[in-house]
């Protein structure tokens, strides 16, 4: 897929493409039976930001690489395991960095993001009531950095389908 995007009114006296994206991507998920599938996916994507800074400079090309695999494990008729892992790395090759001098420069930045997520999903009263319970985690980081972040969060649910009461 390819995006093109123009700035208006003018920039700097200049008008015309401000930046252009273009995606790749490839996703495959295998199936055995009712009690097994699979999947993986990947994705590249190719940002050129060619908006003006300032008078001198433009903005940088942004890469980004993303890929994920999923399982989802069927053991009992009525419970479905689910995890997932998704990893995602930026590479920003001119991004506007403070020094620990206070100067500010344009910079490489690298950043990676790993995601893990497992979900339970268990038929309390087949098509009646469901409970389901998800679980994640995610790590964030630049190279910078101006990013460390962990994250954690959970939610459950319980579902009572009232279609199949009347």
């Amino acid at each position: 897929a390819t995006q093109r995007s123009f700035y208006e009114p003018e920039s700097h006296g200049n008008k015309g493409v401000d930046n252009d994206q273009i995606t790749y991507d490839l996703r495959l998920t295998y199936g055995l039976g009712e009690n097994l599938s699979m999947n993986w996916g990947a994705s590249y994507i190719v940002f050129d930001d060619n908006r003006f800074i300032n008078l001198t400079t433009t903005g940088g090309a942004k890469y980004t690489w993303q890929t994920q695999a999923g399982l989802t494990v069927k053991p009992l008729k009525t419970l479905t395991i689910t995890p997932s892992y998704n990893y995602t790395l930026v590479d920003e090759k001119k991004k506007q960095v403070v020094r620990a001098d206070g100067l500010q420069v344009l910079d490489r930045v690298v950043g990676q993001t790993h995601t893990g997520t497992l979900t339970l999903a268990q038929e309390i009263i087949p098509k009646l009531l469901n409970l389901d319970i998800q679980a994640s985690a995610a790590s964030t980081t630049a190279s910078d950095d101006a990013t460390n972040n962990q994250t954690y969060g959970g939610t459950g649910r319980i579902t009572w389908n009232l279609g199949k009461l009347f």
